[in-house]
């Protein structure tokens, strides 16, 4: 391999995406984007600027400030009461500029204490971008069942990465048990040092919201030494504004986190916190039983004015709302749209996604090599559909081989229109 320009290795993906990217027009037509494409809510495009109001009208002087501490303590009531962890405070509160920050650091505290990273296959691709660049030691890959290839070696601990639901399938993955190297008393079941939970998205949910919620806060129950990370841009199509939380029991990690930021910025962004306390109220809101509703909404309202910061009133909150559910309802469509579709398959043990606007499907087509795929690829690339392979989400062919064998796949977003779908569909049937 070539280091790149920060004097190190790209992972197998990153140099993926620049193969198959190679002569493709930047205008060509995509059917895998990696956000949100649902407009955003008016009604929530309108809070932001009111929380933004705030920010510019006190704190454009101040690096931080002791609201910055009054709004974590608010992300930490906030974040108890959805994943239903009592106790937690704002020392356990970090923001970052985005999740894709918040890998960085995890995955540098992960190598000072020599674990091997555990991943889901697919992963996006920081997480192995970041293990490279520090240190840390090759990966262990696991499928839907838990199943994984790769064993840990002797006298190692391992870190879990458990994406909840997995960003690109939409669905939960059973976490795997590991074998540590063959010893005198023969192979050993391996425990997880750290665990760290990336909550890519909760909105729009596709399974029964009790079923969503027991999955989610039973993953974070069953470990005790673990990190969760949110990540607002994905359940609200919000990208652009890179805010990114990380919750840790670990306050070794907290400790490193604060010594990373001061080295490289000293402080975040003044407006991370206050957004991602209104996406997790909101979050929290979508969550709530009707009945109780109006009760927790009085609760939060009255958190953010403590913490001196605007709430939607609650015809704004419920406009909110039914804009998710109409978002929900087309993403449905093009669910079933796509289970209709001859040529393109579900991956076994994640054939329905629990939430977010991102599925993945095999084609169903026998293309004999991993080159083979690629050039085609490419081919359809440069005649103006982009499309995002399996090989762009972590490893390199041989493991997806080994964990997938003989099956080619690409994601699909499905929160584009329903006519944009059959579109989509019908290019990608042509180029077959």
């Amino acid at each position: 391999m070539t280091q790149n320009g920060a004097g190190f290795d790209d992972a197998s993906c990153v140099l993926y995406y620049r193969a198959l990217r190679d002569g493709v027009p930047s205008n060509a037509r995509q059917i895998g984007y990696g956000v949100n494409k649902w407009p955003v809510s008016p009604a929530l495009r309108d809070y932001f600027l009111r929380l933004y109001g705030v920010l510019f009208s006190d704190r454009m002087t101040e690096y931080d400030s002791a609201w910055d501490k009054d709004v974590r303590e608010l992300i930490a009531w906030l974040a108890s009461e959805y994943l239903q962890v009592p106790g937690l405070d704002e020392s356990q509160v970090v923001l970052c500029h985005g999740t894709t920050e918040a890998i960085s650091i995890a995955c540098g505290f992960a190598a000072r204490r020599g674990l091997v990273p555990v991943l889901p296959l697919p992963v996006y691709y920081a997480f192995e971008q970041s293990a490279i660049r520090s240190g840390l030691g090759s990966p262990v890959y696991y499928d839907p069942h838990g199943r994984h290839v790769g064993e840990m070696p002797p006298q190692t601990a391992a870190m879990l990465v458990d994406v909840a639901p997995n960003g690109v399938l939409g669905t939960w993955f059973r976490p795997p048990e590991l074998m540590v190297g063959a010893t005198a008393a023969g192979d050993q079941r391996a425990g997880y040092r750290h665990v760290l939970i990336d909550h890519v998205f909760s909105l729009p949910t596709f399974q029964p919201r009790d079923d969503f919620l027991a999955q989610l806060r039973g993953r974070v129950r069953a470990a005790p030494d673990h990190t969760v990370f949110l990540t607002p841009s994905k359940d609200f199509s919000l990208p652009g504004v890179r805010s990114g939380v990380m919750l840790t029991t670990n306050p070794d990690l907290v400790a490193h986190a604060q010594a990373d930021r001061f080295e490289r910025g000293y402080a975040v962004h003044g407006g991370i916190g206050p957004i991602a306390a209104g996406h997790l109220a909101i979050v929290l809101l979508s969550f709530t039983d009707r009945r109780e509703f109006s009760a927790m909404l009085r609760r939060i309202r009255a958190a953010f004015t403590r913490t001196a910061l605007p709430f939607p009133a609650e015809e704004e909150i419920r406009s909110i709302l039914a804009d998710g559910r109409e978002s929900r309802s087309l993403f449905f469509r093009n669910l079933e749209t796509l289970y209709e579709c001859d040529f393109l398959s579900s991956v076994a043990g994640a054939e329905t996604p629990a939430a977010g606007y991102s599925t993945f499907r095999w084609i169903e087509k026998d293309f004999g090599s991993p080159e083979i795929f690629t050039n085609w690829l490419n081919f359809v690339g440069r005649a103006g559909l982009k499309l995002n392979a399996n090989y762009l989400f972590g490893a390199d062919p041989a493991i997806w081989e080994e964990v997938y064998p003989e099956r080619y796949g690409i994601r699909l977003n499905i929160s584009v229109s329903a006519e944009e779908m059959s579109a989509n569909l019908a290019l990608l049937r042509s180029a077959l």
